[in-house]
């Protein structure tokens, strides 16, 4: 059901039934192992698996995605970090759209900083944790995609890959194929940051669209016009440009 027999870089995935959370469990490993070579830990179901701020992410047995994985020295500078969420989400979105129709396909979107969006529902979200001394040391990297669950009863705006494609998706195959696409990003990471912007901003969620939001208790109207050099998220109200850190802007829509 998931892969054993292909390797993410050197290493074979670790492969769990079910775990707390395999962002969690890959920090245990990280404590009394090498910090020098990518390991992929991935769980067939979380109990309580983590996302952006906190918040849980929720799913059913053996339909879903759940993968945690750790980027030894990543060469990256403090100022450019957003940067690795540039590139999970173009992976997840690459993946998610091999099986979906051009039309489709074009209704998947990312929503600024840490997830993935079909229309007005989220289907994948992303957890990025960084250990850093005088440079990286290394990134553990989360994500949660769902894939075939079809009922969402405690989370409203949820949609899956399956449910959007009207039929069920071989899980194996769809982390294969990811965990295929994220190697291939890595290995041209260096030389491919200025395009990955260029395609992060083509899909992000609600660009140039007036939306509601909030600031500092604030209700307005505004429209996302992009992302700055440290990806702080900008927003056109009228003649003003706010430029928000993650925790400073509310999406109302």
């Amino acid at each position: 059901m998931y892969p054993r027999n292909k390797r993410f870089f050197n290493n074979y995935p670790i492969v769990i039934d079910t775990l707390n959370s395999t962002q969690d469990y890959l920090k245990e490993v990280v404590k009394s192992s090498k910090k020098n070579e990518f390991i992929c830990v991935i769980a067939k179901h979380q109990t309580r698996g983590r996302g952006q701020r906190g918040n849980q992410w929720h799913g059913n047995l053996g339909e879903n995605l759940y993968l945690s994985f750790l980027w030894p020295k990543p060469k990256i500078k403090a100022e450019d970090i957003f940067d690795l969420n540039i590139l999970i989400s173009l992976s997840i979105l690459d993946a998610s759209r091999t099986y979906l129709t051009p039309e489709i396909a074009a209704k998947l979107k990312i929503k600024w900083p840490n997830d993935l969006y079909y229309e007005e529902n989220k289907f994948a979200g992303i957890l990025i944790e960084n250990s850093w001394s005088q440079a990286l040391e290394y990134s553990i990297i989360g994500i949660g995609i769902n894939v075939n669950q079809q009922e969402f009863t405690h989370i409203p705006k949820a949609t899956s890959i399956s449910k959007i494609l009207e039929k069920k998706i071989d899980l194996q195959e769809f982390t294969d194929n990811l965990l295929e696409i994220i190697q291939r990003y890595i290995t041209n990471f260096d030389t491919s940051r200025n395009t990955n912007k260029t395609l992060y901003l083509d899909h992000l969620y609600l660009k140039d669209v007036l939306a509601p939001y909030r600031i500092e208790n604030r209700d307005f109207l505004g429209k996302i016009i992009g992302i700055d050099d440290f990806g702080r998220l900008q927003i056109s109200e009228s003649e003003t440009i706010h430029t928000c850190q993650i925790k400073e802007i509310t999406f109302l829509a």
